[in-house]
């Protein structure tokens, strides 16, 4: 039994208007982008190809190709209509080649096409999350094997805080979200010192109050 749409869903698949879709997990984006993907094939076999869905993760990426090619495959073998048939062959058969990929594979992609122009050798190869890391850890050991013997007061007192392995974790973290790091420094970066420290002091104890309170009891 197929699912109700709600008012919001019915009005993402309308596809006279551009459309931005936020929820949260589970909310069913995932259908949605499906639905409005079959439906502009539906009306168009040949658009298959020309049409760009981006996800974040491969694993999305992987699953959103893989619901689309189980409607098509249900609608196939529902249909009766030997015209509406062979359009759902024909999308299925353009599956494979879709552009549903994640950010970085699209932008191989188009960098592989065009390999002259971006100046880059056609057998170029994306970076995946195993090498990055590793490349990552690489200049951690680096930067920490490096540090300055005039400075050892101060790495004495971070490391008696902190142990080595959870520091190189926490540069990992930060490195891995060069953005969101870059976004907190420019948010940060007009306070003065004592501003940031009493701001830091401030969500200490707004984070502890509730397990003060209880002890007080």
């Amino acid at each position: 039994m197929a699912q109700e749409l709600t008012r919001a869903q019915q009005q993402a698949l309308d596809l006279t208007r551009n459309i931005s879709v936020t929820a949260g997990a589970g909310s069913g984006k995932t259908k949605i982008l499906v639905d409005r993907f079959l439906k502009i094939v539906l009306q168009d076999a040949a658009k298959t190809r020309r049409i760009l869905a981006i996800t974040f993760t491969n694993k999305a990426a992987g699953e959103m190709r893989e619901r689309v090619a189980e409607k098509v495959t249900e609608l196939l073998r529902q249909s009766e209509d030997p015209a509406r048939a062979a359009r759902l062959r024909r999308i299925r058969d353009q599956l494979n080649s879709a552009a549903i990929s994640t950010f970085h594979s699209f932008c191989a992609r188009v960098l592989r096409e065009f390999p002259v122009q971006a100046g880059l050798p056609p057998e170029f190869n994306e970076m995946d999350e195993i090498r990055s890391y590793i490349l990552r850890q690489e200049a951690i050991d680096r930067a920490i094997q490096s540090l300055d013997d005039d400075d050892n007061q101060n790495w004495i007192a971070l490391f008696s805080r902190l142990s080595l392995f959870r520091v190189t974790n926490m540069l990992n973290v930060a490195l891995e979200k060069s953005y969101e790091m870059e976004k907190v420094e420019r948010l940060f970066s007009d306070l003065s010192k004592e501003t940031f420290l009493n701001f830091l002091h401030q969500q200490w104890f707004r984070l502890i109050e509730p397990y003060l309170a209880q002890l007080d009891r």
